[in-house]
């Protein structure tokens, strides 16, 4: 297994916040020898050291606060737009990320629109589609072979952008789609943490690619039509503007950046403990045995043991990063009673990395273990302790549509194959986290279809 680099740092000593408040002061200083962000289990370590603020310098001198106590989640989730802003925050990571001027469409009824749209009801809807393309896909697969698992799980990419933006993005419709998605999300995380790229030449090309997908499936005014879902709830039978391309392209990648990711580890982590992969696969051949229904509908409800393992997967592997911009110059109070003074333009920084591995919530939280999330083992938790999607007003649009297509294709993958891993556990890409974090590496399987 490879070994993460060891980040080297300096803490330096707290200071006043200068303002003439004494009992207010300066977030102690991280400097590190990295750009970017540092790995999440070196941050958690500055927390456990720190306390809940502090402040991460990098050799260029780019700072980032990164705010970990949990008595300031309503601070966070709920900002005010005065003193702490996510619109502002939300406008800077679609520059970094999407090269988008401006940061994107000021009107966040927008968002609200989509996540109408995305709801419970409407999202098996869509993994119903996901569903029948992943039964057609598997349907070509031989009886016995190999595959390598994070490939498997673009299986989803065309059913669910199709599903959402309409037939141009279907397979045959599109078939550039995967290698463009593969092409940007190699280096996303680096342009949002303004670090240098390895191949710029390559991103630029792979998220041009992906905007003219986007507005050509717009040209062909999909929203006026029902194929359009996302579309036609924001703009309903108007054209959709061409604005909506650059926004269309965070969609699409939002839609495929972390569910891979989520999809891969729920199932990696199913194979790599044989009790547990035993259970699945007893619950899904039995409960799921007859999926879909006569109305094409698969119903997942009853997947009690499965949904843990999707849980616990994400407790594991899901940041839930959280931005803010400071537009005014304010104090920040810990549940030590400490109080810290942070700066008109910081930037503020979040994981649910804190939360999800903290030894004051979870019985070794580093271990793999579903049935923390069930029957009388069942953990008591209190709000904001588990947030794979975020919280608040701004809570991820798509985590209902996630963890339908999710469990959908991890029913289907156990029901109808009996699978094994077959090379070494990967290794996890900590550093520059955004949501779900990926593999450093492939994870071979083999698999047998069930008679």
């Amino acid at each position: 297994m490879r070994r993460a680099r060891r980040i080297s740092s300096h803490i330096a000593p707290q200071g006043s916040a200068g303002d003439g408040n004494t009992a207010s002061i300066d977030p102690p200083l991280v400097q590190v020898d990295c750009e970017g962000l540092p790995p999440q289990p070196f941050l958690k370590d500055c927390s456990d050291r720190l306390g809940g603020l502090f402040t991460v310098r990098t050799p260029s001198g780019k700072e980032r606060v990164v705010l970990t106590d949990p008595s300031a989640s309503e601070y966070l989730f709920f900002p005010d737009e005065k003193t702490l802003s996510r619109l502002n925050a939300m406008r800077q990571f679609n520059e970094r990320a999407f090269r988008w001027k401006g940061g994107g469409i000021a009107d966040p009824k927008v968002m609200d629109d989509i996540r109408a749209a995305l709801h419970p009801r409407p999202s098996e809807k869509f993994a119903d589609a996901v569903g029948r393309g992943l039964v057609e896909q598997m349907a070509l697969w031989p009886a016995t072979g190999a595959k390598e698992l994070f490939d498997v799980c673009h299986a989803t990419m065309h059913p669910v952008s199709e599903a959402l933006f309409g037939p141009h993005f279907s397979e045959a419709g599109c078939p550039g789609l995967k290698t463009a998605i593969i092409d940007f999300d190699k280096e996303i995380a680096k342009s949002i943490y303004q670090q240098p790229l390895n191949n710029e030449e390559g991103h630029v090309a792979a998220r041009k690619a992906l905007e003219a997908h986007m507005c050509q499936a717009l040209k062909d005014e999909a929203n006026t039509k029902p194929t359009c879902p996302l579309g036609a709830a924001v703009y309903g039978n108007k054209p959709v503007p061409s604005k909506w391309g650059k926004f269309g392209i965070s969609n699409v990648w939002a839609a495929q950046g972390n569910t891979i990711p989520a999809t891969f580890w729920t199932m990696a982590y199913i194979m790599s403990v044989p009790e547990v992969q035993a259970r699945v696969e007893t619950e899904v051949r039995q409960k799921f045995a007859s999926q879909p229904d006569s109305n094409g509908h698969f119903d997942y409800d009853t997947l009690e043991y499965t949904e843990a393992c999707f849980k616990e997967a994400l407790r594991l592997k899901a940041t839930g990063a959280e931005f803010r911009i400071v537009l005014e110059d304010h104090i920040v109070t810990m549940a030590s009673g400490t109080t810290y003074h942070v700066k008109k333009g910081q930037e503020l920084y979040n994981s649910s990395y804190f939360q999800h591995h903290s030894e004051k919530i979870w019985d070794e939280p580093e271990s793999y273990n579903p049935d923390r999330w069930l029957g009388a083992n069942k953990i008591k938790l209190k709000e904001y302790q588990y947030l794979p999607f975020g919280a608040g007003d701004h809570v991820c649009a798509g985590r209902f549509l996630a963890k339908a297509e999710i469990m959908v294709f991890v029913a289907l993958l156990f029901r109808d194959y009996d699978c094994a891993l077959t090379s070494d556990w990967p290794g996890t890409l900590w550093a520059n986290a955004v949501g779900v974090v990926r593999p450093d590496r492939e994870l071979s399987f083999s698999f047998k279809r069930v008679q």
